[in-house]
């Protein structure tokens, strides 16, 4: 999602790619693993604003008749954590709360969830939720399109 024009002004670059989906929802929800996994990274953000919050990386391995790589999911704008680095966690288990604005680094209530593959050209920890020079980001999977992976028989 190419949000250059909303963002004139306010950032020091023509580009701004929306690499996520950002889902609105109130402060509080409970936000759920998608998949099978293994927590890569809890990260903790306090700025301000422009921030994520807590942001939550799980690593999976997704094997399908199409596919057999590993998958990241990152689930950003997130507090109160319920899970560990290096846990084991299973599709549907807890991963932590939709954090209010003044937790998740000043912007509306939501759940940022972005998918990349092992094609990521960008070290996972550094993920941000925008490319600021177009198509300088490989491995960012449509995240409609990976639950489609997950979900089409």
């Amino acid at each position: 999602e190419d949000r250059s024009n909303i963002w004139a002004g306010f950032e020091p670059t023509d580009t701004m790619i929306h690499l996520g989906l950002d889902i609105q929802v109130k402060a509080g929800t409970q936000v759920a693993s998608l998949t099978n996994g293994t927590i890569l990274d809890i990260l903790e953000d306090s700025a301000k604003f422009n921030g994520w919050g807590t942001k939550i990386i799980v690593e999976t391995n997704l094997l399908t008749a199409k596919t057999a790589k590993k998958y990241y999911i990152l689930y950003g704008h997130l507090y109160k954590p319920n899970v560990k680095i290096g846990q084991e966690i299973k599709q549907g288990e807890l991963l932590g709360l939709v954090a209010p604005s003044e937790f998740n680094g000043g912007w509306f209530e939501h759940l940022h969830l972005q998918v990349m593959d092992e094609s990521l050209n960008v070290p996972i920890r550094e993920v941000d939720g925008y490319e600021f020079k177009k198509n300088s980001i490989t491995g960012v999977i449509n995240p409609f399109e990976f639950y489609n992976m997950l979900y089409s028989k």
